[in-house]
């Protein structure tokens, strides 16, 4: 059993910026439902909508890859610098 639930335009836009706590906490507030249904909903939301929200997830996997690289290109860079000021 599949239900499909429209979300408020707030709530949507929340997503499309990547901030799905927000758009969960957004939904509480305007339909005054627990954290529990409102999770849920956002998620199915998100599942049935994958082509629109899926890139987003693959975004912020990214975006850590890169964090982490630019971590090991400053340990690199001042280990190359200690190495060769003496």
């Amino acid at each position: 059993m599949e239900n499909n639930y429209s979300l408020p335009a707030n709530v949507v836009n929340a997503l499309k910026v990547g901030s799905k706590i927000e758009a969960i906490k957004l939904l509480r507030i305007t339909q005054g439902i627990d954290l529990k249904i409102a999770k849920e909903r956002v998620e199915q939301y998100m599942e049935q909508n994958k082509q629109v929200f899926g890139s987003s997830q693959q975004q912020q996997d990214r975006s850590g890859v890169r964090f982490i690289f630019f971590i090991v290109i400053i340990a690199l860079a001042y280990t190359a610098y200690r190495y060769f000021s003496n």
